[in-house]
Protein backbone atom coordinates (compact mmCIF):
# COMPACT_ATOMS: atom_id res chain seq x y z
CA UNK A 1 0.00 0.00 0.00
CA UNK A 2 0.97 3.65 -0.86
CA UNK A 3 1.65 5.91 2.08
CA UNK A 4 -1.57 8.55 0.50
CA UNK A 5 -3.90 5.12 0.65
CA UNK A 6 -3.28 5.37 4.51
CA UNK A 7 -4.80 9.01 5.04
CA UNK A 8 -8.31 7.65 5.95
CA UNK A 9 -6.99 5.36 8.57
CA UNK A 10 -5.28 8.41 9.85
CA UNK A 11 -7.63 10.92 10.38
CA UNK A 12 -10.64 8.48 11.77
CA UNK A 13 -9.84 5.87 14.77
CA UNK A 14 -12.68 3.88 13.66
CA UNK A 15 -11.69 3.26 10.06
CA UNK A 16 -8.34 2.69 11.89
CA UNK A 17 -9.32 0.03 14.53
CA UNK A 18 -11.22 -1.52 11.55
CA UNK A 19 -7.84 -1.96 9.56
CA UNK A 20 -6.52 -3.41 12.50
CA UNK A 21 -8.81 -5.84 12.93
CA UNK A 22 -9.02 -7.04 9.25
CA UNK A 23 -5.21 -7.25 9.11
CA UNK A 24 -5.64 -9.35 12.28
CA UNK A 25 -3.43 -7.46 14.43
CA UNK A 26 -6.18 -6.90 16.87
CA UNK A 27 -8.62 -10.25 17.63
CA UNK A 28 -12.19 -10.42 16.39
CA UNK A 29 -14.00 -11.76 19.83
CA UNK A 30 -16.81 -13.62 19.05
CA UNK A 31 -17.10 -15.46 22.01
CA UNK A 32 -15.69 -14.76 25.40
CA UNK A 33 -11.86 -15.72 26.34
CA UNK A 34 -13.16 -16.86 29.92
CA UNK A 35 -16.67 -18.66 29.34
CA UNK A 36 -16.96 -19.51 25.93
CA UNK A 37 -19.78 -17.81 26.25
CA UNK A 38 -21.27 -15.78 22.91
CA UNK A 39 -23.30 -13.52 24.78
CA UNK A 40 -20.70 -10.30 24.30
CA UNK A 41 -21.50 -6.51 24.33
CA UNK A 42 -18.90 -3.57 23.78
CA UNK A 43 -19.27 -1.19 26.61
CA UNK A 44 -17.08 1.86 27.96
CA UNK A 45 -13.83 3.09 25.99
CA UNK A 46 -12.75 -0.21 23.95
CA UNK A 47 -13.65 -2.69 26.47
CA UNK A 48 -16.12 -5.94 25.91
CA UNK A 49 -18.13 -7.63 28.65
CA UNK A 50 -19.27 -11.30 28.89
CA UNK A 51 -23.01 -11.03 29.94
CA UNK A 52 -22.92 -14.81 30.89
CA UNK A 53 -19.57 -14.76 33.57
CA UNK A 54 -19.87 -10.67 33.94
CA UNK A 55 -15.66 -10.37 33.17
CA UNK A 56 -14.78 -7.15 31.44
CA UNK A 57 -11.30 -7.32 29.28
CA UNK A 58 -9.68 -4.35 26.82
CA UNK A 59 -10.20 -5.10 22.94
CA UNK A 60 -6.97 -5.36 22.72
CA UNK A 61 -6.37 -8.35 24.60
CA UNK A 62 -3.98 -10.71 22.88
CA UNK A 63 -2.67 -8.70 20.13
CA UNK A 64 0.66 -7.62 19.58
CA UNK A 65 -0.48 -3.57 21.42
CA UNK A 66 -2.06 -5.17 24.17
CA UNK A 67 0.08 -3.21 26.49
CA UNK A 68 0.44 0.15 24.68
CA UNK A 69 -1.84 2.83 25.00
CA UNK A 70 -1.48 4.70 21.49
CA UNK A 71 -4.38 5.84 19.22
CA UNK A 72 -5.03 3.10 16.38
CA UNK A 73 -3.81 5.90 14.10
CA UNK A 74 -0.07 6.13 14.98
CA UNK A 75 0.16 2.47 15.50
CA UNK A 76 -0.23 2.41 11.68
CA UNK A 77 1.92 5.21 11.08
CA UNK A 78 4.35 3.24 13.04
CA UNK A 79 3.96 0.31 11.19
CA UNK A 80 4.04 1.88 7.18
CA UNK A 81 7.00 4.27 8.85
CA UNK A 82 8.96 1.28 9.85
CA UNK A 83 8.40 -0.64 6.87
CA UNK A 84 9.51 2.27 4.37
CA UNK A 85 13.49 2.11 5.90
CA UNK A 86 12.86 4.69 8.60
CA UNK A 87 14.57 4.10 12.54
CA UNK A 88 12.81 3.79 15.77
CA UNK A 89 14.37 7.79 16.04
CA UNK A 90 12.99 8.66 13.03
CA UNK A 91 9.55 7.49 13.35
CA UNK A 92 9.44 9.00 17.23
CA UNK A 93 10.39 12.14 15.20
CA UNK A 94 7.50 11.84 13.30
CA UNK A 95 4.97 10.92 15.30
CA UNK A 96 6.00 12.98 18.30
CA UNK A 97 5.95 9.99 21.02
CA UNK A 98 8.63 8.48 22.46
CA UNK A 99 11.14 6.02 21.44
CA UNK A 100 10.38 3.79 24.41
CA UNK A 101 6.63 3.65 23.24
CA UNK A 102 7.41 2.68 19.67
CA UNK A 103 10.02 -0.02 20.52
CA UNK A 104 8.17 -2.48 21.93
CA UNK A 105 5.37 -2.25 18.93
CA UNK A 106 8.12 -2.84 16.81
CA UNK A 107 9.86 -5.68 18.28
CA UNK A 108 6.50 -7.29 19.02
CA UNK A 109 5.39 -7.36 14.90
CA UNK A 110 8.97 -8.50 13.92
CA UNK A 111 8.51 -11.14 15.97
CA UNK A 112 5.22 -12.41 14.98
CA UNK A 113 7.23 -12.42 11.51
CA UNK A 114 9.44 -14.14 12.54
CA UNK A 115 7.62 -17.12 13.82
CA UNK A 116 4.82 -16.53 10.99
CA UNK A 117 1.80 -16.01 13.57
CA UNK A 118 -1.71 -15.01 13.20
CA UNK A 119 -0.62 -12.31 10.86
CA UNK A 120 -2.38 -12.08 7.60
CA UNK A 121 -0.24 -11.00 4.69
CA UNK A 122 -1.31 -10.36 1.53
CA UNK A 123 -2.06 -7.41 -1.17
CA UNK A 124 -5.30 -5.97 0.55
CA UNK A 125 -4.02 -5.24 4.11
CA UNK A 126 -0.64 -5.59 5.30
CA UNK A 127 1.74 -6.17 2.49
CA UNK A 128 3.81 -3.72 4.18
CA UNK A 129 4.51 -5.91 7.39
CA UNK A 130 6.31 -8.22 4.97
CA UNK A 131 9.26 -5.64 4.57
CA UNK A 132 9.43 -6.06 8.32
CA UNK A 133 12.12 -8.46 8.49
CA UNK A 134 15.00 -8.60 6.50
CA UNK A 135 16.53 -11.61 6.59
Amino acid sequence: MKFKEFLPYLNNEEKAEEYLREARIFKKFETCIYCNSGSLRKIRRGKIKCHNCKREWNRRKGSIIERSRLDYSIIIMIIKLYSMGLSIFMISNETSKSKLSISPIIYEIRNKIKNKVDIKIDNSSLLLLYSLVKN
